[in-house]
């Protein structure tokens, strides 16, 4: 792996095109990089090798990459990485990562599959993402969280990122002057768990989501606003249903990167659907903007953010048959000339909403419409 006089290489370097090599039982240690794969067309399988010591395990520069039953161990940067367009699938390896280093690197754009890998040690133990999600994007990984890293991950026009049921979505926390971690939805986002596989979003301090992904053994909690938030972008679409999102709301150090609520609406004339969500723990639980956003939130819980629905910009969403309840206010609409339809909640007393309401539940702003309300939560 030196990067000398002459050529640069990794200490084993494959870029066959057209033919398509196995390496198996090998020992690749103490290297810059152990194993890199390049050319369009290159498919290489790699079974029950072991990779140690070496900065970056194997890097999937280019092509597709069949990697099964192989050990990383101590590797200092990561032990795979992989670049956007490549492809194959990484299944049933063992990962142990050192202080600094991940498990899992790998571009938003990585079009191959990732499942029944285990990750642990004093390092990263998840997959770390970022970049764009060109094309249609699927995300399935069980065995550990997908960490999203700061400077976020971006989905554009014409693109779709799906996240199956179960899957864990941890967020980077900025340190020194850094961008925040977030999704920008340019395009959309299906994000559909069910009502017992629930997709998690919430911050990498998270030890109750996929364990401690950070590898501090504990040393560090989350807190609100570790993490910006879901934005749906103008003209964007998708749905978010059966999930759980956690501790976001915030924005960069030292005012870098977007400052986002949670989950962040602002579409103008299309409408994702919030559904039997659970939106707990941030600084803003949902922002809703912009003329013409009609997004619909049911059957959702809010608790235990500053603000759980905040409206502005003149957006129009129907917030029905949700618990609101144990937040610091429960919906707030700037423009009261454009009312926010928030009728058959449950806002944590059977009175209803105090506020502009007489009751002693969350508070609500003037300009929203609350009667009727719920005296229980809804089933």
């Amino acid at each position: 792996g030196s990067c000398g006089y002459g050529p640069s290489y990794a200490a084993v370097d494959v870029g066959t095109d057209t033919t398509a090599p196995t390496l198996s039982n090998n020992l690749i240690e103490y290297n810059v990089t152990g194993l890199a794969i390049s050319g369009a067309t290159t498919n290489v399988t790699v079974t029950q090798t072991t990779f140690q010591q070496n900065g970056t395990g194997l890097a999937i520069n280019g092509g597709s990459a069949t990697v099964n039953g192989s050990t990383f161990t101590n590797n200092t940067s990561t032990a795979i990485n992989a670049v956007a367009g490549t492809g194959g699938s990484i299944t049933g390896n063992t990962i142990t990562t050192t202080a600094g280093g991940s498990a899992l690197s790998i571009s938003a754009g990585f079009l191959g599959s990732i499942s029944g890998n285990t990750a642990s040690g004093s390092g990263l133990n998840g997959i770390t993402v970022g970049g764009t999600a060109s094309g249609n994007v699927t995300w399935s990984q069980l065995g550990f969280a997908y960490v999203v890293a700061n400077g976020g991950v971006t989905v554009p026009a014409g693109s779709k990122l799906t996240i199956s049921p179960g899957v864990v979505v941890k967020f980077q926390t900025p340190s020194g002057c850094s961008s925040s971690s977030y999704l920008d939805i340019q395009g959309s986002l299906v994000a559909n768990g069910t009502s017992t596989q629930a997709i998690i979003f919430t911050s990498y301090l998270d030890d109750t989501a996929d364990g401690d992904t950070n590898g501090d053994g504990g040393a560090t909690t989350a807190s609100p606003g570790n993490w910006a938030g879901i934005r749906f972008d103008p003209l964007s679409s998708g749905s978010l249903t059966y999930a759980t999102v956690r501790y976001g709301g915030g924005g960069g150090s030292c005012g870098y990167g977007p400052s986002y609520a949670a989950v962040d609406v602002g579409t103008y004339t299309t409408g994702p659907t919030l559904s039997n969500d659970v939106i707990t723990s941030n600084a803003t639980g949902t922002a809703i903007s912009n003329p013409g956003t009609n997004v619909a939130v049911t059957l959702t819980k809010f608790s235990n953010n500053g603000t759980a629905v905040h409206v502005y910009n003149d957006a129009s969403p129907a917030i029905n048959n949700n618990t609101i309840s144990g937040n610091s206010f429960g919906v707030q609409n700037d423009n009261p000339l454009f009312p926010t339809n928030a009728i058959n909640n449950y806002w944590g007393a059977s009175s209803g909403p105090s506020g502009a309401g007489s009751g002693s539940g969350d508070k609500v702003s003037s300009g929203v419409n609350f009667i009727p309300f719920l005296a229980s939560p809804p089933v």
